[in-house]
Formats: C-alpha cells, structure tokens, sequence
C-alpha cells in the first residue's frame, strides 16, 4: 500500500462493557516471505512462548493482567503484530503501555541473553516438529506453506532459518518493526 507513513502512535480510548481495562498495541509487521520473519518469529517467542516468557513474567506472574499476548500474523502481505493485554480489575492499562514500552526498549537496546534465545528458538521449532508427526499436521504444514510461499519446501527452508537467528537479528528487527511512532493503540476502560 502507498499509504503515507504514519510518524506519530495513534491512540483510541473507548468506554467498553467489561471488567476491567484493555489494551491492544499493534505494529506493523512485515509478509511472511520477507527476509525478517524467521527472527520476528524467534523475538514473538521470546515475548510469549512458554512459562518463562517475558509476557508472562511481567505481566501474570506479577499479578498486573489475566492474560496478555502477542499475535505474529502469517499472512502474505505486511500486517499488524498485536499485543492484548487485559488487566486485573483495578489495574489501570496505563500499567500496560509502560511495561510494554519497558520491554519494547529492552529489546531494541540490547542482545538478548544466549539462553534467552535458545529457549525461545528450541520452542519453536520443537512446535513445528510436533506438528509434522500427525498426518493432519503434515498436510497442514504442507499446504500453509504451499498457499503462502508457493512452494511448501519453503516451509522446510523456514525451520532452517528459525534454527541460524542470532541475538543481533533479534535486535535488528526489534529497532526495525516495533517502532512506537508507527503503531496505533486501542484502551478500553469499564463503563
């Protein structure tokens, strides 16, 4: 799209029928053919895979949110990587935005640690492992990857990929796609 570039994060407040406040932060992503994906793909695990994830740290451990996620679209044109995250009652979304925003700079500032990213990488693939043993899996994986890429071996060459991302290209694609002035953010607050 030759839409103009957006320069400033746009913010949305509504008044919703629930309990307790909401946030969603979107960013805008890259395709899924594009050079990035397998290194976003590693930094979204980072965020939200498992039990030792960063989102689930900060945000359930710690008592702020029941429950806040992030969503890499595998879609064949740019699109938005969305955080939701919804509060404990009381808990004021503006908690969200700071810790996210913490998190984003960390991120962008700094490698992350080796065993950081082994963690996050093993549970990828060891994702895409478990969904080739079932038949319905294979034909799954098989025909993603035939409708997205063109051709499912490209699926074969992603695992590849997923296995080589470095600590730097986690830190190249944070400073490169999760960029505020780019994103656009909905809160909803209690009626």
């Amino acid at each position: 799209g030759d839409e103009p570039q957006q320069t400033k994060l746009r913010r949305k407040d509504m008044d919703l029928e629930m309990q307790s406040e909401v946030l969603q932060w979107a960013f805008k992503v890259p395709a899924i053919d594009h050079e990035d994906r397998a290194a976003l793909a590693v930094l979204d695990a980072i965020l939200t895979a498992g039990d030792s994830s960063r989102l689930q740290r900060r945000f359930i451990d710690s008592g702020w949110a029941v429950s806040a996620s992030g969503w890499l679209p595998p879609f064949q044109h740019e699109a938005l990587y969305e955080f939701a995250v919804t509060m404990r009652e009381g808990r004021s979304a503006e908690a969200a935005i700071a810790i996210l925003r913490a998190e984003l700079e960390d991120l962008r500032s700094r490698a992350v640690g080796e065993a950081e990213l082994d963690r996050a990488r093993a549970q990828l693939l060891a994702d895409q492992w478990e969904q080739l043993l079932s038949n319905s899996g294979r034909a799954g994986f098989i025909g993603f990857y035939e409708v997205a890429w063109g051709d499912w071996k490209h699926g074969l060459d992603f695992l590849e990929q997923l296995r080589s991302v470095t600590a730097e290209d986690v830190l190249r694609v944070a400073q490169t796609w999760f960029v505020e002035e780019r994103s656009s953010m909905v809160v909803g607050h209690p009626k």
